[in-house]
């Protein structure tokens, strides 16, 4: 279950990449990513999908100092 709901900033990043190692054909990478940011807590939130597969990171607790 998620920790809460916070009011958060979201970056979205988009990334394409291509490794090529000489002799060999080349390996690419697609991601598009989502991140959201609370302040005074940090990272609340964070999924992406991409040519190898989806992620989904939430927050679960957190402790203020």
């Amino acid at each position: 279950m998620p920790a809460g709901e916070f009011q958060a900033l979201r970056v979205d990043c988009t990334v394409k990449m291509k490794i090529s190692v000489a002799g060999m054909s080349g390996l690419t990478f697609d991601s598009t990513d989502s991140t959201w940011f609370a302040p005074g807590v940090g990272m609340v939130r964070s999924s992406g999908s991409g040519s190898i597969g989806t992620t989904e990171t939430v927050l679960l607790e957190y402790v203020t100092l």
